[in-house]
């Protein structure tokens, strides 16, 4: 078909150009092409040159050290059981994130989702007598085995009896 028809000219189809459209094709294959050299370059080099190529970014910035809550059942005789934000049925993704809330909460409303999260837990109020909102310091391993606790401090005491 000559003129304004579906099919594809004799010097190829563009895929929707519009126009000649060469010199945009040109751009496109310049910039992605240059952008994937930069990114091997980087890599290939170990450099960091940081939108491209910040595979190293956070590496160095990491330290050695995690921190962390946990929820924590205290037993008359001092038996400890931890109690998990996430688990049991009921809990959600964001579970976890009730125990940040936890510390500005109000008694009443930090004693009612303590006993919802050791309802959940499968936990028995009664064998216990508080919960405790502790601040875990753990050393991380370099090579990616088990974390170490360092300190484990208290920053909130629910009674449960």
């Amino acid at each position: 078909m000559a003129g304004g028809g579906s099919e594809p000219s004799a010097r190829g189809d563009l895929g929707g150009v519009v126009g000649d459209g060469r010199r945009s094709i040109l751009w496109g294959r310049f910039v992605t092409y240059g952008l994937v050299l930069g990114l091997l370059a980087g890599a290939w080099t170990h450099t960091e040159h940081w939108p491209v190529t910040s595979f190293r970014l956070f590496s160095s910035v990491r330290t050695d050290r995690s921190f962390g809550l946990e929820l924590v059942a205290v037993g008359p005789n001092g038996e400890r059981e931890r109690i998990p934000a996430s688990a049991g049925e009921g809990a959600t993704v964001g579970s976890i994130h009730q125990l940040t809330d936890l510390r500005n909460a109000p008694p009443a409303v930090r004693r009612e989702r303590v006993l919802s999260m050791m309802e959940r837990a499968g936990l028995d109020v009664a064998d216990y007598r508080v919960a405790q909102l502790e601040r875990v310091e753990r050393r991380l391993d370099p090579d990616g085995g088990p974390s170490t606790e360092v300190a484990r401090t208290v920053v909130r005491t629910v009674e449960l009896g």
